[in-house]
């Protein structure tokens, strides 16, 4: 442990409790749904991969032709061939079949999710989504949201503006 000056390092709690150390962070209440949203992106991205990626299914025989190792083995060898040399040609029986299973059609809309997510966090933050975006529905209740964003503003201004006459002006002017 380095000790250090009471004079020179002070840190500023949010939501203070007198006998803890720390305040409480602004963004933990969002947790959930950062987490929430960090899911849905990882989902997103799985779906994304499937297009860009899609998996091969080879079917190789049928019910009257089952299809044995050296049947399998072979197909293998000739699809390794041909992804070498797209100039190849297949040539197998007919209980041969050939897809590719990728995400087509099976895209996740999230649409309202992330408009939930982004109101969410909107509201988490305490800011007017009036002030950020314009919209609301009427003038009169944005104005209301913005005096109550600007008076919140206010006193934290006024807790800074005390806390650096008081930690740092004082300070200097007694050294």
């Amino acid at each position: 442990p380095i000790p250090l000056s009471k004079r020179s390092i002070a840190h500023l709690k949010h939501d203070e409790i007198s006998y803890q150390p720390y305040g409480r962070s602004i963004i933990s209440s969002l947790f959930p749904t950062l987490a929430y949203q960090d899911k849905l992106r990882q989902a997103q991205w799985i779906v994304a991969e499937r297009h860009i990626l899609p998996i091969k299914v080879v079917k190789v025989g049928n019910d009257q032709r089952p299809a044995g190792p050296g049947d399998i083995a072979d197909v293998q060898s000739q699809l390794a061939m041909t992804a070498n040399d797209p100039n190849l040609t297949l040539v197998t029986h007919h209980a041969f079949d050939f897809q590719w299973v990728g995400a087509s059609g099976k895209v996740l809309q999230l649409t309202k999710e992330w408009e939930l997510i982004d109101k969410n966090i909107i509201q988490g933050l305490g800011v007017n989504e009036a002030l950020l975006s314009g919209s609301g529905p009427s003038y009169s209740q944005a104005a209301i949201g913005i005096e109550a964003t600007i008076r919140r503003l206010n006193i934290v201004r006024n807790l800074m503006a005390n806390w650096i006459e008081e930690k740092i002006y004082k300070e200097e002017a007694r050294m």
